[in-house]
């Protein structure tokens, strides 16, 4: 099945990280939203708040499932936040990728930070959405299956 995936994460640390992710995401039947390359995000960022909120919503029109880099600071980041409220509104599939012992493209890893899919909780306090810890080497073969559970779990 196609489906199209919004990449959300913190542009400053962790934009190698998504890239990586990106790239063993996409193919023949599967795409990626919510990314945009570095130039392109300071034509976005110019638009100001307003405007990099239109663009996200816009990215998650096309949708099924939205994918959260959790790094070092990734929790609170207005941006973040508003696409996983959104992708919760909506009923998409959302899924947590940690991400801190990737390379950041310096061939440096981070520190863990707090997941921001630990607050989507539903009445019994069960977490709504599953977080995953990246390890390089071994993550990468999961990658889709984790992708297709948030999907199916969403009823996509």
């Amino acid at each position: 099945m196609s489906r199209h995936v919004l990449f959300s994460f913190d542009l400053e640390r962790d934009f190698a990280r998504a890239v990586e992710l990106r790239g063993r995401w996409v193919s023949r039947d599967r795409t990626a939203g919510g990314f945009a390359e570095r130039p392109q995000w300071v034509g976005i960022r110019a638009r100001g708040r307003d405007g990099v909120l239109r663009w996200i919503d816009r990215e998650m029109e096309r949708a099924s499932v939205v994918v959260t880099l959790v790094g070092a600071e990734t929790a609170g980041l207005y941006y973040v936040t508003h696409a996983l409220e959104r992708a919760h509104e909506r009923d998409l599939g959302v899924v947590g990728i940690r991400v801190h012992q990737m390379d950041d493209g310096l061939q440096r890893v981070g520190v863990p930070g707090y997941d921001p899919l630990d607050g989507f909780r539903d009445a019994s306090g069960r977490r709504l959405y599953m977080t995953h810890d990246w390890l390089p080497g071994f993550s990468d073969r999961f990658l889709g299956s984790w992708i297709e559970f948030a999907a199916e779990q969403a009823g996509l």
